[in-house]
């Protein structure tokens, strides 16, 4: 019977539904078997061999660290080693020391780094988002006189913040 002459139906809903078309969707983890009614006999087909609905991953997202910076993870609700997507970004390393997860981040790299630990069905994610430091820089004078001012670039986007408040205020 092919899926277009008939009405399929899942076993358990609840674990699983089936379009008319054939086009099954799992909703929780756990078996199911789907059936088909063939629309003009009414004869049902005999079960389908069990489909599984294997758990949803999780997604542990870390939405905004610096470039040149790490983030660690501990304890790690899943084990390395890592593999990454897309694979093309460039300047990260994963250290394991004792359980304890660091992803390191050069200066140069930059966009969303998803890890998944390598030999799962459905891997849980860690999602972690690089982004590039500004680059700052004087477009006034470097040196001034107590009282006076100077321009700092860029002038707009962001926040300044002196690292000496007492030598001077931004």
């Amino acid at each position: 019977m092919t899926s277009s002459a008939g009405v399929w139906s899942s076993i358990y809903p609840f674990i699983a539904r089936v379009t008319d078309e054939g086009i099954a969707t799992g909703l929780a983890a756990g078996n199911t078997r789907f059936v088909c009614r063939d629309t003009i006999t009414g004869c049902r087909s005999f079960p389908t061999d069990i489909g599984r609905v294997l758990k949803a991953p999780n997604v542990f997202s870390t939405p905004f660290i610096c470039a040149g910076t790490s983030f660690t993870l501990s304890p790690i609700p899943f084990e390395g080693p890592f593999t990454h997507s897309p694979n093309n970004l460039i300047g990260d390393t994963v250290v394991e020391n004792n359980g304890i997860y660091t992803f390191e981040f050069s200066n140069e790299a930059s966009g969303t780094f998803d890890y998944f630990p390598s030999g799962m069905e459905c891997p849980d994610t860690i999602r972690i988002i690089v982004n590039q430091r500004p680059n700052v820089s004087f477009t006034g004078s470097q040196d001034i006189c107590v009282g006076q001012t100077t321009t700092l670039s860029p002038t707009s986007g962001g926040t300044w913040a002196s690292t000496n408040n007492i030598v001077a205020i931004v």
